[in-house]
């Protein structure tokens, strides 16, 4: 019964992550890495991982958005420049 209450719980912290993601993404993540947590624990490591690619995208979407980044933080923006020359690099070798 207890791996059971442990599930559901899960479940609820994801509901809740799911719930939160427009409103407040932070509070979306702190949900989502509640569960993850609890997944992990019960040995479900594909479940965890599924979670931790939706807080991925919770940062791609709602977190970071890079036309907003200011001039004023050039080192940062080299950053994002070579993240984003990476990911179009991959993008590429992948076709």
């Amino acid at each position: 019964m207890q791996l059971q209450s442990k599930h559901d719980s899960a479940t609820s912290f994801v509901d809740a992550g799911n719930a939160y993601k427009k409103a407040d993404p932070h509070e979306a993540i702190n949900c989502l890495n509640a569960a993850i947590d609890i997944y992990t624990d019960m040995g479900r490591f594909t479940i965890a991982a599924k979670h931790h690619i939706t807080i991925a995208e919770i940062y791609e979407t709602e977190l970071v958005d890079i036309e907003k980044v200011s001039n004023g933080s050039h080192s940062h923006n080299l950053g994002v420049k070579q993240v984003t020359d990476s990911r179009d690099s991959c993008l590429f070798h992948q076709s």
